[in-house]
């Protein structure tokens, strides 16, 4: 179980992490610039980012136990699918803020 509680500490400064560097890039987004149809796939993809985030932590928090009724390795994978849907969804807000409204 200490090694459970080990992952479940690096997963949590990892989710940290990668919402401040969400919270940074999006403090360069200059919204005023984008049309309509932009500024709308932004909100999306901010709203779906934190949304991951949000179930990402919550499945962190209850991580090793039995409470969601599913073994250690699951529990694990969907934390990193989920973190990976949030990479991506970056590199999609990265791409509307620096290339496509530049």
């Amino acid at each position: 179980m200490k090694h459970d509680k080990y992952i479940q500490i690096e997963l949590q400064n990892h989710y940290r992490q990668i919402s401040k560097w969400f919270n940074d890039l999006k403090s360069n987004a200059n919204t005023e610039k984008f049309d309509a149809e932009t500024l709308e796939r932004y909100n999306k993809l901010s709203n779906d980012y934190d949304n991951y985030l949000v179930s990402a932590q919550r499945k962190i928090n209850c991580f090793g136990s039995d409470f969601i009724g599913k073994n250690f390795n699951q529990q694990f994978d969907e934390v990193i699918q989920l973190f990976t849907r949030a990479r991506n969804i970056y590199n999609e807000v990265y791409e509307i803020i620096y290339i496509t409204s530049a």
